[in-house]
């Protein structure tokens, strides 16, 4: 498998549901402080899936408010 295959794959996988494999999922709402800090630690977002309603996280690739480079 070449680099670009394995990139294409990586970013559908990161596009789908790990349960049913739907690319149908949406970000969902953090649920209080624990997630919260969750987030802020490790930098992950919960997201659900349209089809199954599966609850997951992922990476968040949004640069942080005031990170300067």
């Amino acid at each position: 498998m070449t680099h670009a295959e394995r990139s294409a794959r990586a970013f559908e996988q990161a596009r789908s549901c790990p349960a049913c494999g739907d690319d149908e999922i949406y970000r969902s709402m953090m649920r209080g402080a624990l997630e919260r800090a969750f987030h802020w630690i490790w930098r992950v977002r919960p997201y659900r899936c349209n089809a199954c309603y599966r609850r997951f996280w992922r990476a968040d690739t949004r640069p942080r408010l005031g990170a300067t480079r």
